[in-house]
């Protein structure tokens, strides 16, 4: 991603904490509630650390360090160190972002098909197309253009570009690419998938894996590609990550592989009309569909 060294006020002296919405342990970051000193709006803040870069190892040694533990063969140091951190922000941030970033309990659903007609399509249906300009404006070449990596036009047509995720791209394992078909209303997640899209899915499988051999060197065999069910956000897309970067978005629950879709609508055109789908839904991101589910009796949380 095109970096651009920004003059002005530092992000401390924009912004106030409100809250702190998660600190985690695991991936070494941190989610704030913030507000903006001068218009008041609020704000996300999310921190996180950069991995270390291999080249600097000796300089993180010679850093200032104090010893916190000492045992025969083990020892743990406190060093001072020059790793970076990014820190993204979101604002205004709107209540839905709060509750998208807030901390929250998890459930497993096994949502029928009834429950998708009744309960989750309804207020996928609601979602105003504003929630995704963002995207649009990556197709309309309005934003975002200098991640995008491929695009194709036409009925099949689709995008690939960088995931935000991926900081560093110098560190192959952190790869993250997303693949977006170029189609604005129908194709919300992978329950909207038939047989007839088989060629698109084919073709980006295809294409998006060429390129990354190409681009980065990283053979398919390295490269897990799959959806989220529930996904992030309702615009049918296609995570790309190498099989041995982070986990966190490719739990059970959560994500289903490319080849396994492709598989089951050769099986079946129409599978995905009729599956029962386990899903991982959040009690505060997921409140309306659970509310509603709960209201009619589709599950028990």
């Amino acid at each position: 991603p095109k970096r651009q060294r920004i003059n002005g006020p530092t992000l401390g002296e924009q912004l106030e904490i409100v809250q702190v919405l998660k600190n985690s342990l695991e991936t070494k970051s941190l989610t704030a509630l913030g507000r903006h000193k001068k218009t008041g709006d609020k704000a996300i803040i999310l921190l996180s650390k950069h991995p270390f870069d291999e080249k600097e190892i000796g300089k993180e040694l010679s850093l200032k360090s104090e010893k916190t533990f000492e045992n025969s063969r083990f020892a743990k140091y406190l060093v001072q160190s020059l790793s970076r951190v990014t820190c993204e922000v979101i604002s205004p941030a709107t209540e839905k972002d709060i509750r998208k970033y807030s901390p929250q309990e998890q459930y497993l659903i096994r949502e029928t098909s009834e429950i998708y007609c009744n309960v989750t399509k309804p207020i996928i249906d609601a979602i105003p197309e504003s929630d995704l300009e963002w995207v649009y404006n990556i197709f309309d070449g309005k934003k975002e253009q200098e991640n995008v990596l491929l695009q194709k036009k036409g009925g099949d047509g689709y995008v690939c570009l960088v995931d935000y995720k991926w900081q560093d791209t110098s560190q192959k394992k952190g790869l993250h690419l997303l693949g977006i078909p170029i189609e604005r209303k129908t194709l919300r997640s992978i329950r909207d998938l038939r047989g007839e899209h088989l060629n698109m899915l084919k073709k980006m499988r295809e294409d998006i894996l060429l390129e990354i051999e190409k681009r980065f060197s990283i053979p398919s065999s390295q490269v897990l590609a799959y959806f989220h069910y529930y996904p992030t956000f309702w615009h049918l897309h296609i995570h790309f990550e190498h099989v041995s970067g982070p986990a966190g978005g490719r739990v059970i629950g959560r994500a289903v592989p490319l080849d396994d879709v492709i598989e089951n609508l050769t099986a079946d055109g129409n599978y995905y009309t009729k599956a029962t789908i386990t899903c991982m839904v959040s009690s505060v991101k997921h409140a309306d569909i659970i509310k509603k589910a709960k209201e009619t009796n589709a599950v028990q949380i």
